[in-house]
């Protein structure tokens, strides 16, 4: 019964945090009014804090998933999300268009090591017959973190 429940634990758990991955993206889009009012950002520098972010985390993608080859998962999740949480810490204390922006950089990075090491996770974890449902499952986190972010930003 224990090993039954443990790869759908790690779902649960890999569900939370890419929601939470998600509410962190979409919820910077909720404050740009402030951020061109209080930090005085161009529109083109609006523009920048999703497109800095995507672009830094497609090039990483492929280097991401060839860590999560080689790096146990098990250390490299938790990193992630360690990592990412400094530096969206950071992000919001960026007191600068530049920092801001270089910190959104930074959580392209950190957040790109997550996916492919929680979708191997999720596979080592669902062998079989319950591996399509599982990953299914986790990516509905995506959309519930993109309703969160817009909601609760």
């Amino acid at each position: 019964m224990q090993l039954l429940r443990r790869p759908w634990t790690i779902v649960a758990f890999l569900w939370a945090a890419y929601l939470i991955n998600y509410v962190d993206r979409q919820s910077v889009f909720s404050i740009l009014p402030v951020l061109e009012r209080e930090l005085g950002f161009t529109p083109t520098q609006l523009g920048l804090i999703g497109s800095i972010f995507i672009w830094v985390y497609s090039l990483c993608s492929p280097l991401a998933g060839r860590l999560a080859d080689r790096v146990r998962l098990d250390r490299l999740i938790p990193a992630s999300l360690l990592l990412w949480s400094l530096a969206t810490l950071a992000t919001g204390l960026s007191r600068s268009v530049e920092a801001l922006l270089f910190w959104r950089g930074v959580i392209g990075v950190t957040e790109g090591l997550y996916f492919p090491a929680a979708l191997a996770a999720i596979g080592a974890a669902h062998p079989g017959p319950t591996r399509s449902r599982a990953i299914s499952i986790h990516g509905s986190a995506q959309f519930a973190g993109i309703v969160a972010g817009g909601w609760f930003g």
